[in-house]
């Protein structure tokens, strides 16, 4: 049975609906505001002055259910892009690979992501959905709903629903509205950032209520799954596990209860290592995984370029307030909101002679902690990838929403925080109306193209593939064009979705060659292509051809004849 394909789906859907356009702005316009309206009614309505009726209106599985419409509306047009993003498209082939071999670093290699960030994106072909760019996004937004949904009950636990909700406005309007490449493709960062909304969740929860040894066990597990997730996540899962261990030390009966907490913190956290340790001897895959994410991740973060800690940051500061991203405005409006804060909080611990003033400001300064390092995780490699800034994110909003719900409690026997909770009320809907409108009166780059991703679903370098080949046989690229195994539905023959570590000297180019060799030998693949002279490959590896290495030239020469050249690209087809 032939899986279905959402995206093709999608584009015949809407190839001749009229007013396309405008329907989506329309109908975007209706979901935000009403979306808008319910986050900040139960700050503006008095319950027990309303009708049954109006309280189930605005209740909460309303808000939450309208809270991801609000996130869909904005972010479908995406699903019928194209490639967008060639980290999606490593992915999504490593998962087409996965069903194949479920044995990971002996089957795929994807770089500094781990199996966690892959997994996921098989889940559609268990319901008999085809892998590719459209469920892979939709894989990408069920994670941001799910992480926004942990946000909101991480602020309702410390402070209540109001806060909550207010705070989720901007962070709402962020995903919803975001447009660029590199926020809208399914990256490295939708499984962490899920994993650390996760684990702030239960931070907030053991702080606020009775907590058991299982919940401690349940946060360990969830944080012992980053490393396996993206290594650039662990410092800020370090750090909310170092804010957790305070949370335990504040909160002890004894000492002996401590120390059984941390050890069973301990068995949480190692439960996936132990887990990972198991396959690796089970598929005999250790050196692989030690040279292909342990060795590969200390390359990659122990960074080849030569900046400075300073440039790197002035080098972020130029990313994260460019116009072509709207992450610029939810920065803007943390770094207002830190400054205010900053000002009136000091005023306050003056006025009352001591710094903790009510019983959750402790979490001023934790929401500062992990803003920093995340900070820190987005700067220290050094490279100019919007889609870091995703770490970020939550972090801002979760600052925001601690300073909102430290500012509620003062208000609620002082006129004059009352007249600040007002002014944040002005603020969050002048920010939105503002985003909004900007985002508005722009024209979507991926709406405005539905036609054509329609008429070009198929290219002719696609089309020439698949003479020679059905959709069960595997094929190997050369090249970093994982796009032609999502687009062809042939899975990759080689674990390598980039040449990067085989071209360029160093400690593992000999290990990388010959892996390609030996994955080719063992697959034998159907079809193999040089794509390093393609219209879509990077300067770096289009003089990089295949017979420039005599371990895959070999292996090409003696297996494979060549049967077309379309674009550049060489295709051969297995002897």
């Amino acid at each position: 049975m032939e899986n279905f394909d959402l995206r093709l789906s999608l584009l015949n859907t809407i190839e001749n609906l009229s007013g396309l356009a405008n329907l989506y702005t329309i109908s975007l316009i209706i979901v935000l505001f009403i979306f808008v309206v319910l986050a900040l009614s139960t700050t503006i309505f008095n319950e027990s002055k309303v009708s049954r009726f109006i309280l189930r209106v605005f209740s909460e599985p309303v808000f939450l259910a309208w809270t991801g419409l609000a996130i869909l509306a904005g972010r479908w047009p995406v699903l019928l892009a194209p490639s967008i993003n060639s980290d999606e498209d490593f992915f999504i082939a490593a998962a087409m690979k996965l069903f194949k071999d479920a044995a990971f670093w002996r089957s795929v290699d994807t770089g500094s992501s781990g199996p966690l960030n892959i997994i996921p994106l098989t889940i559609p072909k268990l319901l008999n959905i085809r892998i590719d760019y459209a469920s892979a996004r939709v894989i990408g937004l069920f994670l941001v709903i799910l992480s926004v949904i942990f946000f909101y009950y991480s602020l309702k636990y410390l402070y209540d629903n109001r806060v909550a909700r207010i705070a989720t406005i901007p962070v709402v309007l962020f995903f919803s509205l975001a447009v660029h490449s590199n926020f809208v493709h399914y990256s490295g960062e939708h499984f962490p950032i899920a994993i650390l909304g996760a684990a702030l969740w239960i931070t907030c929860y053991v702080y606020t209520r009775e907590f058991s040894d299982r919940m401690v066990f349940i946060f360990g597990t969830v944080i012992g799954m980053m490393p396996y997730a993206k290594m650039q996540g662990l410092p800020v899962a370090l750090a909310i596990t170092l804010i957790f261990a305070h949370i335990l030390w504040t909160r002890k009966e004894s000492l002996r209860q401590f120390l059984k907490s941390l050890a069973t913190l301990a068995l949480g956290l190692f439960l996936f290592s132990a887990i990972n340790l198991f396959f690796l001897i089970l598929f005999s895959t250790f050196e692989d995984f030690w040279r292909r994410y342990i060795l590969q991740n200390l390359f990659i973060y122990a960074d080849v370029k030569n900046l400075t800690f300073g440039e790197k940051f002035s080098q972020f500061i130029s990313m994260a307030s460019s116009n072509r991203l709207n992450s610029s405005s939810l920065f803007r409006l943390t770094s207002i909101f830190l400054i205010a804060a900053t000002i009136l909080f000091f005023r306050e611990s003056i006025v009352r002679r001591k710094l903790f003033f009510t019983n959750t400001f402790i979490f001023f300064f934790y929401s500062l902690f992990i803003l920093v390092v995340s900070l820190y995780v987005v700067v220290r490699p050094g490279n100019p990838f919007p889609h870091y800034l995703l770490f970020l994110v939550f972090p801002c909003g979760f600052l925001i929403g601690v300073i909102i719900g430290e500012i509620f409690k003062l208000s609620a026997n002082n006129a004059f925080y009352k007249q600040i909770q007002f002014l944040i009320l002005l603020l969050m809907l002048a920010a939105s109306l503002l985003q909004s409108y900007t985002f508005i009166r722009s024209k979507h780059p991926y709406l405005s193209q539905h036609q054509k991703y329609l008429q070009d679903y198929q290219t002719p370098l696609v089309q020439t593939i698949l003479q020679y080949a059905s959709l069960t046989d595997s094929m190997a690229v050369w090249g970093k064009r994982n796009d032609l195994y999502v687009e062809t539905g042939l899975y990759p023959g080689v674990r390598d979705g980039a040449i990067k570590w085989m071209v360029f000297k160093g400690p593992q180019q000999a290990y990388h060659l010959k892996s390609f060799a030996d994955d080719l030998l063992k697959s034998k693949s159907k079809v193999f292509v040089d794509a390093t002279a393609g219209d879509k490959s990077s300067d770096e590896t289009k003089n990089y051809r295949h017979d420039a290495y005599p371990e895959i030239a070999t292996v090409i020469e003696n297996n494979y004849r060549m049967v077309d050249e379309v674009e550049g690209i060489r295709i051969y087809v297995r002897k």
